[in-house]
């Protein structure tokens, strides 16, 4: 619960720190690795016959490689270190041939 408040208080915040969506991504990628490994786990040592989770296992394991995939996106110490430390999500990104209309 506490990463899920933390999730939500740095998606809300003015400044977005670095720092704190390296560790939230980290959190979410071992929570997730976790229980994708245990609904394996059940599924290779359940009994025969009995119902198993290895959808949700395989479900989870997805959930992992997002947030993997969201980590190569997220912005390196090295960026973050010539915008004086404080990022936005947005910054510095064009709008790679978007068009606009009203």
């Amino acid at each position: 619960m506490a990463t899920g408040i933390g999730m939500i208080a740095w998606a809300c915040s003015k400044t977005k720190s670095v720092k704190v969506d390296h560790w939230l991504i980290t959190i979410a990628t071992g929570y997730y690795t976790i229980l994708s490994m245990t609904e394996f786990a059940h599924a290779l040592f359940a009994p025969a016959g009995e119902p198993h989770m290895i959808t949700s296992g395989i479900g989870e394991l997805v959930l992992t490689l997002v947030t993997l995939y969201m980590a190569s996106l997220s912005d390196s110490k090295e960026e973050a270190d010539e915008s004086g430390g404080e990022t936005d999500e947005l910054a510095g990104r064009s709008d790679q041939g978007l068009t606009y209309s009203s």
